[in-house]
């Protein structure tokens, strides 16, 4: 997670527990003057529209009171969906035997992106099988992970 969003989770992320909710994680789309704040939460039996709603209620004031982000901003509050983000280490070790897809910040192996089983995390690592080859990858190198549905899964 980058800094400014990881800020965000550690004030969200107790708050959010407290009226029953996970903070899956956020991201910050800075376009200038629309600006996005995204919020993931998610919950056992999934998130309605209704929830949103309340997590929206609930967590707009007080994301004034800490005036962490500068400007205006929309606030959107979302279910992590099928091909769930993944934020962290703890959330990407969670999913090992299944498939995600990552996008590295630099170039590995002639490319950024890859889709494939996870098949080992450690403290800073995760480690892929493509196309019957076992990669590394440190964890830091990460730009985005996502949990791929597996009716999604093709081959690039």
């Amino acid at each position: 997670m980058r800094q400014l969003e990881s800020k965000i989770f550690n004030v969200l992320e107790q708050p959010i527990k407290q009226i029953g909710y996970e903070l899956v994680g956020c991201e910050y789309i800075d376009q200038g003057g629309s600006s996005i704040l995204r919020i993931y939460v998610d919950k056992d039996g999934g998130i309605g529209l209704a929830d949103c709603q309340n997590v929206i209620n609930f967590i707009d004031p007080l994301l004034d009171v800490e005036d962490i982000i500068q400007g205006k901003y929309n606030l959107e509050v979302s279910s992590p969906g099928e091909n769930r983000p993944l934020f962290t280490i703890e959330q990407i070790t969670r999913h090992i035997g299944e498939i995600i897809q990552i996008k590295l910040k630099v170039m590995q192996n002639g490319r950024r992106n890859f889709k494939g089983k996870l098949v080992n995390v450690d403290r800073q690592n995760i480690e892929m099988e493509i196309d019957n080859s076992k990669i590394k990858f440190i964890f830091d190198s990460i730009d985005k992970a996502n949990l791929i549905f597996v009716g999604d899964v093709d081959n690039e």
